[in-house]
């Protein structure tokens, strides 16, 4: 059984050279390592061709986002299953051999998912979901980082990335495969989310934010458009814009913590259009920050 692992990368050569070790490092060995370099302008090509082992490919691409990068990744990819792993996380060593041991003992059309590790500052928190009843509603509000997937081949000749999208392009793709295949958890948590600051420094770019807030509503949309009467079959229409508007709180809260208070303002504004707000508390208190700014700053300013 040959697992291949799909890296997409940029500028992260700083960090990909552990999620390469990581793969090296499982103790089941079949397996093939696909980069794909998104037009990267670090010395990420010298960090992977120190890497003498011929598992692994890599491919330069121009700029095109993760999502076009990761199809180039199936598009190259050999293997019978194929994981994905950002190049700023990581496995642990019984990453693939858990994955192996499920795919034999349970075969059929699954969509596999392991449990995870959130790791910050050299702490680790471990994340074992239970067997969900409903796993399209599981999905819908439980953030399950790519990595802890394993699509079989086949199923991502059916259903890739949406190239339009670099923000929740993961659910997107997901829910399309659930379309064909049914969800297996594995309750081992071997796949590692790493925090780490780089990730906050680009959610608070406020360019960045703005494409977040408009890009996730706009995907969930889309995704809506394609396989609506099946998904209502498993979450209602309040369940998306409940959706849509707690993550929409989440990119004003990260535009309130980088000082950009016109961005959090516009996210704000969406999420109220989509929530219920007494259910909400957290929407009045962003407000009420976004309202009394000049205060709020001064006292962040001072806090800094």
């Amino acid at each position: 059984m040959l697992f291949s692992i799909i890296i997409p990368t940029y500028n992260r050569a700083n960090f990909i050279q552990i999620a390469i070790k990581s793969v090296l490092a499982q103790s089941y060995q079949e397996f093939e390592i696909i980069i794909v370099d998104d037009g990267s302008t670090d010395n990420t090509i010298e960090v992977v061709n120190a890497f003498a082992d011929p598992r692994i490919q890599y491919y330069y691409t121009e700029n095109s986002e993760r999502s076009a990068a990761r199809n180039l990744g199936i598009q190259k990819c050999g293997g019978e299953y194929v994981c994905f792993l950002d190049s700023d996380d990581a496995f642990k060593p019984n990453h693939l051999m858990s994955l192996k041991d499920a795919i034999q003992s349970d075969p059929g059309n699954k969509l596999y998912q392991t449990g995870w590790v959130v790791q910050l500052e050299g702490e680790e928190t471990e994340v074992l979901p239970d067997h969900p009843t409903n796993a399209y509603k599981y999905l819908w509000f439980t953030g399950v980082p790519i990595n802890a997937f394993c699509f079989d081949r086949e199923v991502l000749k059916l259903e890739q990335f949406p190239e339009e999208y670099w923000v929740w392009e993961d659910r997107h793709l997901m829910f399309r495969v659930m379309e064909h295949r049914d969800l297996q958890i594995i309750q081992v948590p071997t796949a590692v989310f790493v925090e780490h600051g780089e990730r906050f420094m680009n959610s608070a770019n406020p360019k960045v934010l703005l494409e977040r807030i408009n890009q996730m509503p706009a995907a969930v949309d889309d995704l809506v458009n394609a396989i609506g009467d099946s998904l209502l079959q498993h979450i209602t229409p309040y369940d998306i814009k409940r959706k849509k508007g707690s993550v929409l709180l989440v990119y004003a809260q990260d535009a309130i913590l980088a000082g950009e208070k016109e961005v959090a303002d516009i996210a704000l504004n969406k999420a109220q259009k989509l929530l219920v707000l007494r259910s909400f508390p957290r929407w009045i208190i962003l407000k009420f920050i976004v309202m009394f700014w000049p205060v709020f700053k001064k006292l962040f300013d001072n806090g800094a």
